[in-house]
């Protein structure tokens, strides 16, 4: 029975092991079914179904009385639901709904306002009127948090604006209140707040959910928040709809040319739709025109919604034929639909809805007409196109259908609102079927996908946001902050800015404000309205130049960084080893040593990165063999190694595709010669651990075997350990590297070799030293690693004297670093200080913790960061410039060097007169522009 229990509920997780089941369900003893069955009782009132419940009362959990959980049949019981997590859904705090609102509106209501000028002493507050003519939207409403903050923030401002244009009962209640004041708990149930509210919900908002009962919830929010005990609930049913937001028509174009995608169709319905669309916006205004607040004005309402929906229900059905068409056709690889005359594969459904409603819309076809029926039916199956077993039935939303006033009067809403759902990529598929999922891609998301095709469905519905704003909408979204990452943002925000829109407002990421979920968020306003250039944007609460699609500072230097010519050979990928039987503990190694002096040549410690983040004294923990690049006859001399070697790696090595790995199983796979031969007459070398949050380097010894997971620098020089240890070089690596989980993946070719280097100086060697010193005491003293260490670095919490002074110390090799590169501007915290170069800003390095996308951090702020970016590419672009014009990039010429890079700067005076010399050297032959070797 055990083994049953567990087959039949094993997913999605299984409620135990069968051996666990097998215990619990072992036939009890007298005193303990006696005591089962008095338990049993109490909760059955049934002898019958007690002994019937018996042999599983090990199994049955405890209610909140201590009693077995028993739900008789057809009893209605209470239960965690799987949809909210399936559609991505959680609910919002207030306060963060608040936020979103205030900002997203603010543009709408003032003019001047937000998108004219910063200062709020010249904001002008719009009229009642216009106020009321906004249309504001939350596409996945939920229980209408961000609605119903909608309504409070546009109720407010329509009583500001009705007290200046004299009302006198807007007047009265203003009277003695402050502006932020009005919607203090005494005021909810003013009758001017109330009959504000009402206005706002009738005039300006509008939701849409795919779950049936949010939508009740939806309008119960709004109801209360507008409820007057003398009248009916405000009228709801033609503003808050139930339907999939990302599944349908968004654009009279589509209906017209029946094609989800219009490129040039012919028009199937021509003016036809749009007259319909406009009758449907006419008979819409009517309803909200309906005066009185008593129940027959009420019916009045519902009743016009009806005929309105009944006049609509023909173009209803093309919408629903369009998105089952784009459905289908996603899914037609998978799924075998043929052709009815010819018996061939379909692949493009589009021609085929195109014909069918041609038929229906013809004169004189009646509603319940068969080929009515018939292109109903065919719309629901291209509907149900890989619907996942459970999933909620799918129901298009079609826009200009659903609100036709908005679309029709102002080509979109003025303002969108919400927190759409966050449901992982992978995901997608698995929730919503395959056939969606590639609509969403190619459908919404136009065909892009990112690198990997794993962007969030809170990326799509970003998308479909942006369709449905007007030429001068506002967006207000919170998100997981995956968003302004990878696939994500490649697939939404990117394409958003690029098209022109401007990100005015984010926070970039910050944690989740309630228990429903443990991630990060960011929110992001954006507007497609332009805005003054006088104007920051504020990217979480600092003024900025502007916002990119990936939530950062705005660099007023372009992002390329090419590798230069004076960091070749300094910065390497250590040994790729490839065979674990290599290895050996430190104890054997040291016996073989003593029991023949000759292994010395063979046996080294390993170092990887793990041990040298982890290990007190950056130490390895193993030792290998390394047999160096010597042939297998002088391997076989070495004989115990030889013979582990030839044991443990040969089998594996022979598996590998690689030609070369399998004929050479004795010798490393990547044995790194070049960083050998520019290591060589060194005792010490300075490495960094590749994929690390930490990216901290140490000295370490040069005659050990360095693995391929560390970045291996060809110097001893304190003054180089500085550098690599400064927020210079660490925010640089930020910029030019990716991601592995919360870990940075350090590419020397994309980091170090790109990175612009100052002349040494003895102010940096001076704090290498210490640091070194200081660090190597502390960390072997505590008996802590460098990851260990750091994270107390970058705990606020953690004041420790020691700690302390490790602080106090990077704060010294910055400012080296700084000084170094000439940047005394940044070092002047008077701002007294020119900066060298007139296009700089200068700003404090503002030492301190600051919130990062790495977490809390022990560096220098937001502002600093950003400019010593800007400044690090400025002199990768110079020092790249002259390069090329002094022939040290093979292959590359000026000419080839600008078409690549338009804004590639002309070479320095100092890069000119070089080649001049070298070129008068030569005696005045030049081999053309940027020949390499020519000078060299």
């Amino acid at each position: 029975m055990a083994k049953s229990i567990h087959e039949k509920w094993k997913d999605p997780k299984p409620p135990a092991t069968a051996g666990q089941l097998e215990k619990k369900l072992a036939p009890l003893g007298a005193e303990d079914a006696a005591e089962a069955r008095r338990r049993l009782n109490a909760v059955t009132k049934d002898a019958a179904l007690t002994e019937r419940l018996l042999p599983f009362v090990g199994i049955l959990r405890d209610d909140l009385r201590g009693l077995p959980t028993v739900i008789p049949n057809g009893a209605l019981y209470v239960t965690e639901s799987s949809l909210r997590k399936n559609t991505g859904t959680h609910y919002t705090p207030r306060f963060l709904a608040e936020e979103v609102v205030l900002h997203a509106l603010e543009p709408l209501v003032y003019e001047p306002g937000p998108l004219q000028t910063a200062d709020t002493r010249e904001w002008r507050l719009k009229s009642p009127r216009q106020i009321l003519d906004l249309k504001v939207a939350d596409i996945a409403m939920g229980s209408a948090a961000f609605l119903v903050a909608a309504c409070r923030y546009l109720a407010d401002r329509l009583i500001e604006a009705k007290e200046n244009k004299g009302d006198l009962d807007a007047m009265a209640y203003r009277a003695g209140r402050a502006v932020d004041a009005v919607t203090a708990a005494d005021a909810e149930q003013d009758p001017v707040v109330v009959e504000a509210r009402r206005q706002i919900i009738e005039h300006c908002l509008y939701g849409v959910d795919i779950n049936p009962m949010a939508v009740e919830m939806a309008k119960l929010s709004l109801w209360l928040v507008s409820m007057d005990p003398e009248r009916p609930f405000t009228f709801l049913d033609d503003r808050l709809v139930c339907g999939d937001s990302l599944l349908g028509v968004h654009s009279m174009e589509q209906l017209q040319s029946v094609h989800m995608k219009p490129q040039g169709q012919t028009d199937v319905l021509a003016e036809q739709a749009r007259e319909l669309v406009d009758q449907l916006t006419r008979e819409r205004l009517a309803i909200t025109a309906i005066k009185g607040v008593d129940l027959p004005a009420l019916q009045k309402k519902r009743e016009r919604l009806e005929e309105v929906n009944r006049h609509s229900r023909r173009l209803r059905l093309v919408g629903d034929l369009i998105a089952g068409a784009a459905l289908a056709t996603c899914a037609s690889g998978r799924v075998p639909w043929y052709e009815e005359d010819s018996g061939a594969r379909v692949k493009d459904f589009f021609p085929r809805a195109g014909w069918i409603v041609r038929q229906i819309v013809e004169d004189g076809v009646e509603e319940d007409s068969v080929v009515v029926r018939e292109a109903r039916a065919t719309a629901e199956e291209w509907l149900r196109a890989e619907l996942p077993e459970g999933a909620l039935e799918r129901r298009p939303v079609h826009w200009p259908l659903v609100f036709p006033e908005v679309f029709s009067r102002k080509s979109g809403f003025d303002a969108l609102i919400g927190n759409p759902p966050f449901l992982g990529g992978l995901k997608l598929k698995t929730a919503f079927g395959e056939a969606y999922r590639d609509h969403l891609v190619n459908g919404v998301g136009n065909g892009v996908k990112g690198v990997r095709g794993t962007a969030d469905l809170a990326a799509y519905f970003v998308l479909r946001l942006n369709s449905l704003l007007n030429e001068r909408g506002q967006l207000g979204i919170v998100a997981t902050n995956t968003l302004a990452q990878g696939d994500s943002r490649e697939v939404a925000l990117s394409p958003l800015v690029a098209a022109g829109n401007v990100i005015r407002r984010a926070v970039k990421s910050a944690p989740w404000p309630s228990k429903s979920a443990v991630l990060e968020y960011c929110a992001v306003w954006v507007s497609r309205a332009s805005v003054s250039l006088e104007v920051p944007a504020v990217l979480s609460g600092l003024n900025v130049r502007r916002i990119t699609s990936s939530l950062n500072s705005a660099s007023r230097v372009e992002s390329w960084g090419e590798r230069l010519f004076s960091n070749r050979e300094m910065a390497f990928q250590g040994m790729l080893v490839l065979g674990m039987g290599f290895t050996m503990p430190p104890q054997a190694a040291v016996d073989l040593i003593e029991q023949d002096e000759k292994n010395s040549h063979i046996l080294f410690p390993y170092l990887n990165g793990e041990d040298l983040n982890s290990r007190p004294d950056g130490s390895a923990s193993r030792w290998v063999i390394n047999f160096h690049d010597w042939p297998l006859e002088k391997a076989k001399l070495y004989g115990p190694c030889f013979e582990q070697v030839e044991k443990l790696v040969r089998p594996e090595r022979e598996k590998n595709k690689m030609a070369s790995r399998r004929e050479k199983w004795w010798q490393y796979a990547g044995r790194a010669p070049v960083m050998a031969k520019a290591c060589e007459g060194l005792s010490e070398v300075i490495a960094l651990t590749l994929v690390s949050k930490v990216v901290m380097p140490l000295i370490v010894p040069a005659e050990q075997v360095l693995s391929h997971k560390l970045c291996v620098f060809a110097s001893d020089d304190r003054a180089m350990l500085s550098l690599l240890s400064s927020a210079v070089h660490y925010w640089w690596a930020i910029d030019n590297s990716s991601t592995m989980k919360a870990d940075l993946n350090y590419a020397p070719s994309a980091v170090f070799d790109t990175l612009f280097r100052p002349a040494f100086t003895k102010r940096m060697r001076d704090a290498g030293i210490l640091l070194d010193n200081f660090r190597r005491d502390l960390m072997i003293s505590r008996n802590m690693g460098l990851t260990a260490t750091y994270n107390l670095v970058h705990d606020p919490s953690c004041q420790d004297k020691e700690i302390v002074e490790l602080r106090r110390i990077h704060e010294e090799i910055d400012k080296a670093v700084v000084e170094a590169y000439g940047w005394q501007d940044l070092l002047d915290e008077s701002g007294k200080t020119s900066p060298a170069d007139s296009i700089h800003e200068t700003f404090p390095l503002d030492h301190g913790f600051h919130e990062t996308d790495q977490g809390t951090r022990y560096t220098l702020g937001l502002l600093a960061r950003t400019e010593i970016i800007d400044r690090l590419r400025q002199l990768n672009h110079q020092a790249y410039a002259d390069e090329v014009h002094l022939g040290l990039h093979k292959g590359m010429t000026e000419k080839k060097a600008r078409e690549k890079h338009l804004d590639l700067p002309p070479p320095s005076p100092e890069a000119v007169r070089k080649r001049q010399e070298q070129l008068a050297a030569r005696g005045g032959s030049d081999f053309g522009e940027g020949a390499e070797g020519a000078l060299f």
